[in-house]
């Protein structure tokens, strides 16, 4: 199912769609080994590499593949993470996000979070949505929980660069009036 595209605004953010000239950003954020370690991304070590990836990220969104919002601060006018959803069923979706590091502790991460997941719940085909987290990633633990998502079980990561690992499924559920 494709996932309805909207520009969101926050306090401080602006989560939109990735343009190519978002790839010095990218590179900031993921060329830390600290960004990376949670997430299923190998650092970048060019900004050739970010180059590529935001490349996958566009040709992802126009296939109708998954939805990567760039995390923009309004301040700054620069990308400071990516949020993704990726539509899994016709009522729940699974979300991802990263934050660069120096910007971690901010709260940006949670003002995010909880911008998408008010936005997935106002469309009317959502009711879960999923995130996958490991169990030493005790901030993202908390921006979970503080958005609303509670623990649902362990599991073990299939594939990608954490495979075999433990990891943590967190639920969401839409509230229904």
């Amino acid at each position: 199912m494709r996932i309805c595209y909207q520009t969101l605004t926050t306090d401080r953010l602006i989560l939109r769609r990735p343009l190519f000239s978002d790839a010095a950003d990218v590179f900031r954020c993921l060329s830390d080994e600290g960004v990376c370690r949670y997430i299923d991304v190998d650092r970048h070590r060019t900004l050739a590499d970010s180059e590529s990836f935001l490349k996958r990220l566009i040709q992802e969104d126009r296939a109708g593949i998954g939805t990567e919002w760039m995390i923009e601060e309004k301040n700054g006018k620069r990308v400071i993470g990516i949020i993704h959803l990726s539509s899994l069923s016709e009522d729940f979706a699974y979300i991802g996000y990263f934050i660069e590091k120096r910007r971690w502790g901010n709260g940006f991460a949670t003002e995010a979070l909880a911008a998408l997941k008010t936005y997935v719940f106002s469309q009317e085909k959502f009711s879960r949505l999923y995130a996958l987290c490991l169990p030493d990633n005790k901030a993202s633990l908390c921006v979970l929980e503080k958005c609303g998502f509670s623990f649902e079980k362990k599991g073990e990561c299939r594939g990608g660069k954490h495979h075999g690992k433990e990891i943590y499924r967190y639920e969401a559920k839409k509230i229904q009036p």
